[in-house]
């Protein structure tokens, strides 16, 4: 009876046991899916919450699109016109203009030819690109004297001296452009500054000789135009300036021989001819043919100072051909 009670007590407690577990084990699992239910009824807007409790990152900052500064080309492009795209393009295509040494040589070229306007544009389209060229404002002083355009030459002349006041061909251009103008004093003293820098210097001789027969010097021009030939041997102008300077001082035999030597340049120089045989009437006991007299008379050359007058103008005409 005993042994039946103490099974039965036994078996009680392993079903209590068996019935404690399974409740337990039930309880559990309906708090799990009660949390599981709650966690998954979570709102979307508290989940980063959640997280940051486990993790909180640092804050990116906001993204902000700056606009950006354009470049200096960019800037230019924003604010041209297509017309002004089309001329700064062509400012960029290679220059098809002739060279500073293509225009001085052509200038050159029109001074020695005789065509003083064409030099004139040679070398003032020189000077607009390259205002302080030395050789083209002389050059271009020389043309404008044959222009008559006196006051532009010697405005032209006295900026090449400012650039180079040690230039004899400079001074001896000046002296030119005042002897052309009338302003012999002033010319006076240029061919002097030329002939104190360059003593070989038959231009200058020349054309001072040249005034100082104007003013009815003979004595004075003589030694000048001497000097003129000595230096240089093939202008025939020079010889008959030389023959009028000896025929003024009375030196006939002298004077005939330097109108010859003009004609053996210069076969059809006609005032040396006729200075010739003006020169052999004068002599004693000189005789011309009927025809060199009548040349003679023809020309009405009984005037010194009228005949030199002729030769200046040649002798500017000469040196603008002859020198650089």
């Amino acid at each position: 009876m005993s042994t039946e009670r103490s099974f039965e007590r036994s078996r009680s407690g392993r079903q209590f046991a068996f019935v404690t577990s399974v409740l337990v084990i039930g309880a559990i699992g309906y708090a799990s899916v009660t949390w599981l239910r709650a966690k998954s009824e979570t709102p979307e807007q508290e989940q980063p919450q959640a997280a940051a409790k486990v993790f909180t990152p640092k804050p990116v900052p906001a993204i902000v699109e700056e606009t950006q500064n354009p470049s200096i080309t960019e800037a230019i492009l924003t604010v041209q016109t297509p017309d002004e795209e089309a001329t700064v393009r062509e400012a960029e295509k290679p220059s098809e203009s002739p060279s500073v040494s293509e225009l001085y040589d052509s200038g050159l070229q029109h001074l020695r030819a005789g065509d003083p306007t064409a030099a004139v544009e040679d070398f003032e389209a020189i000077l607009s690109e390259k205002p302080h060229h030395f050789n083209a404002l002389v050059n271009l002083a020389r043309a404008e004297i044959q222009l008559e355009e006196y006051e532009e030459a010697l405005s032209n002349v006295d900026k090449a001296i400012s650039l180079d006041t040690t230039d004899s061909a400079a001074w001896r251009v000046r002296g030119l452009v005042l002897q052309s103008w009338g302003e012999t004093s002033d010319a006076i003293s240029a061919y002097e500054k030329s002939i104190q820098l360059r003593e070989d210097n038959p231009y200058a001789y020349n054309n001072l000789g040249l005034i100082y027969i104007q003013q009815g010097q003979f004595v004075e021009a003589l030694p000048l135009l001497e000097h003129a030939v000595e230096q240089k041997t093939d202008v025939a102008f020079f010889f008959n300036n030389l023959g009028l300077t000896y025929e003024a001082t009375g030196d006939l035999t002298s004077a005939e021989d330097a109108f010859e030597k003009a004609l053996q340049l210069d076969p059809d120089y006609e005032k040396a001819s006729i200075s010739l045989v003006r020169v052999r009437l004068n002599q004693p006991g000189g005789t011309v043919s009927q025809e060199s007299q009548t040349n003679i008379s023809d020309h009405n050359e009984n005037s010194v100072d009228e005949r030199v007058l002729a030769d200046q103008d040649s002798s500017a005409k000469n040196i603008a051909q002859a020198e650089k």
